[in-house]
């Protein structure tokens, strides 16, 4: 059987979450593979995506698979993963596992079927499918027959009463969640693995490792999104600190919290601690200076920090010496093509009529930040299920489940929010 070795890459946020890959049509040929079949993804374990030719021309050894896929397929953007044809059975029964608490219901069951046929599986796959504005993750725990399987009107679906965690865990954000900021991701992963990942190399070349970045730019811009993408992509801990919420607390308190974030971060490691609002902590002198002594203790590898401020020029000097906060990446307010990104992926969970524009809404929301743009989304959809279920609950997210594919956003929908 012919299969070929791809390097991995991003994929466009519109087709996030779809189970699809994107591939040069010559490796296609190559491959004996038409749009619409399904291939068969190596990395460090087995997964199975539905493949359709790539957006533009692109390498013959790139692929584009998105965030869940990589995670599925156990490979990092850059790596490169073997593909060859899938051998296709179709699914008599799939049993899904809930990774964190939500409705497990008939008609949810149902609706979350209907958002998987023609979709491919294998047994231990992480499935994460955007319901409105919420994301739900689902775990494959058990298919009939074994080995990979396609989804059709007539599979069988449960989905298990029980979580596969009782807590809330780290949301399942991916690169493929962050709009607009695709240099920044990539600037920021290779900083983060550089300092993770090359201590050996460093210390033969005399060099201190850094251990710290500095994202900034205005609220609402990613920030803690870029960073908790990162720490899901590159499968590290994640420890966030916000800066304004522990200044509330006693000098004692923040010491004790400090302590114990950097200690379970260690011991954790690899990890990320990441640091909202770094400036409020910063203007304490001795909550400062516990700070900094802190970064300066940690182990050679092993443990990031990642600050985030609104302004670089607020921050103490100190906070900048060599071996902190020296690697620093501006996070800016949206352009017009990543706030057609963002729109792509806020309203990724309901269907368009045929006249919304969102290159036009992306062009008529000059000024709006990401944050901004994903309130405008959630009001948008919220007018469309009250126009289809005017009863409905929807400040408790209870809305009819079995009707929820009919529901249709409009172009005066959003129309009558940005006139406001």
């Amino acid at each position: 059987m012919s299969e070929v070795k791809l390097r991995v890459h991003f994929m466009e946020p519109r087709d996030a979450r779809k189970g699809v890959t994107h591939i040069n049509q010559v490796v296609m040929k190559k491959l004996d593979i038409a749009s619409g079949d399904a291939v068969q993804i190596v990395g460090k374990r087995i997964t199975s995506a539905i493949a359709l030719p790539s957006y533009n021309e692109i390498p013959n050894d790139v692929i584009h698979i998105d965030g869940i896929t990589r995670q599925n397929a156990g490979a990092f953007v850059s790596d490169y993963i073997t593909i060859r044809k899938a051998k296709v059975k179709k699914a008599d029964k799939i049993i899904l596992a809930p990774i964190n608490e939500t409705n497990t219901h008939g008609k949810f069951a149902n609706f979350i079927k209907n958002c998987l046929i023609g979709r491919t599986f294998i047994e231990g796959d992480v499935i994460s499918i955007r319901v409105l504005w919420q994301i739900k993750n689902f775990k494959v725990t058990k298919t009939y027959p074994n080995g990979i399987v396609k989804v059709y009107k007539e599979t069988e679906l449960k989905i298990s009463d029980k979580p596969l965690f009782k807590h809330e865990s780290l949301p399942k954000i991916i690169y493929e969640d962050v709009g607009g900021l695709r240099k920044e991701i990539i600037k920021l992963r290779e900083v983060v693995e550089h300092i993770l990942g090359h201590y050996d190399l460093l210390q033969k070349q005399g060099i201190k490792q850094s251990k710290g970045v500095l994202l900034y730019g205005p609220v609402g811009c990613g920030k803690t999104l870029l960073a908790l993408a990162t720490a899901n992509e590159l499968n590290v801990n994640f420890f966030h600190i916000k800066g304004n919420e522990v200044m509330s607390k006693t000098y004692n308190e923040i010491v004790t919290m400090l302590v114990g974030a950097f200690d379970y971060a260690k011991k954790l490691a690899p990890s990320i601690i990441f640091i909202d609002d770094l400036d409020a902590i910063s203007v304490n002198t001795r909550l400062a200076a516990k700070l900094l002594f802190l970064m300066d203790n940690l182990p050679a590898r092993g443990v990031v920090v990642i600050g985030a401020i609104n302004k670089p020029n607020i921050l103490d000097k100190a906070f900048r010496e060599p071996r902190r906060f020296e690697n620093e990446i501006e996070i800016s307010m949206p352009d017009k093509q990543g706030r057609y990104e963002i729109l792509q992926i806020h309203i990724h969970g309901v269907s368009l009529t045929e006249n919304v524009n969102l290159e036009k809404i992306a062009e008529m929301t000059q000024g709006y930040t990401g944050a901004d743009l994903a309130i405008l989304c959630r009001k948008v959809i919220v007018k469309a299920l009250k126009r289809y279920f005017p009863s409905a609950n929807i400040q408790e997210d209870i809305v009819p489940f079995s009707d929820l594919e009919n529901i249709k956003v409009e172009m005066s929908d959003f129309l009558e929010f940005l006139n406001e």
